[in-house]
């Protein structure tokens, strides 16, 4: 069955219109290819009833998704984000993020999808999805919300390298801006039990390393103990590389046992959000690096 339908025109803009978004009959919001967002509460009302604020000069403003009258948030070829609770009320109303870019370059969002719940869904022109979640702070005395992001915490884990030397090489992917923290704990397992044996082929370097001298101290013997711990910073969305460097008295019990099973807690804190943890086990052998 086909609806019937009418439509009207009116000019609002001097340049390409790429997006728009309506949340309501009361309030309708484009966005254009010079950084200019077009809203307007009365969409029938013709072109004196659209507002023009330039927000995102020189860049390329590509999509909108307005949630609600409360949140209208806008992506553009740069990498960037911006929200606002007011989205008629002009340029200072709008709030901008970096949320996508690599270490080189930023990139290009090429569409966003918003729910009144408050959470965020872009795509860019890399192949990557980009999730923000925004809850509303009121601002003093005016009543007025703002639309404050939340940063996200689902970092990945992409690789676990364990060096020949014991240093454990992790191969991160963050989410955004933030902070990795990682520490490992180990538990010895015996000569007999590791089927440890004499490397032939295995570096002179690596081999001193790892056999250590002297006897094992009391820490040696424990079930469980401190490996190593290392951090890494994030300032963007993308890889990053974080390296834990054995304790020397982990060497001594590696050097000893031959073997070592290693369980790694990495955690990451994102700029303005609030930790999240996840587990990774390896194996260290004075033979090779091993990868997980």
């Amino acid at each position: 069955m086909t609806q019937r339908s009418t439509w009207t025109m009116a000019p609002v803009d001097t340049h390409s219109l790429l997006g728009i978004s309506c949340p309501s009959a009361h309030l309708c919001v484009a966005v254009d290819s010079a950084g200019g967002i077009v809203g307007t509460a009365d969409p029938t009302g013709g072109s004196a009833a659209w507002h023009l604020s330039s927000v995102d000069s020189p860049n390329r403003l590509t999509a909108i998704s307005c949630a609600s009258e409360s949140l209208c948030v806008a992506v553009d070829d740069a990498g960037n984000a911006f929200a606002s609770s007011a989205p008629l009320g002009g340029p200072a109303t709008w709030s901008a993020s970096n949320v996508d870019s690599s270490q080189s370059a930023s990139r290009a969002l090429n569409a966003v999808s918003c729910v009144p719940a408050g959470l965020c869904v872009a795509v860019d022109n890399a192949g990557y999805v980009l999730v923000g979640a925004f809850s509303l702070q009121r601002d003093g005395g005016d009543g007025e919300g703002r639309p404050q992001r939340i940063s996200s915490n689902d970092f990945t884990i992409r690789r676990t390298t364990v060096r020949c030397n014991g240093r454990i090489a992790l191969s991160l992917q963050a989410p955004g801006p933030g902070a990795f923290a990682a520490s490992a704990t180990a538990t010895l397992l015996p000569r007999a039990e590791a089927g440890h044996k004499s490397p032939k082929h295995h570096s002179a370097a690596c081999n001193a390393r790892h056999r250590g001298s002297g006897a094992a101290t009391r820490k040696d013997h424990r079930p469980n103990f401190a490996y190593g711990a290392g951090s890494a910073a994030a300032g963007s969305a993308g890889a990053v590389r974080l390296t834990i460097a054995p304790r020397p008295a982990a060497l001594r019990a590696l050097g000893r046992s031959g073997q070592l099973r290693v369980l790694i807690a990495i955690t990451f804190t994102p700029d303005g959000g609030s930790p999240e943890t996840k587990h990774k086990a390896a194996a260290i052998s004075v033979v090779a690096a091993h990868q997980r």
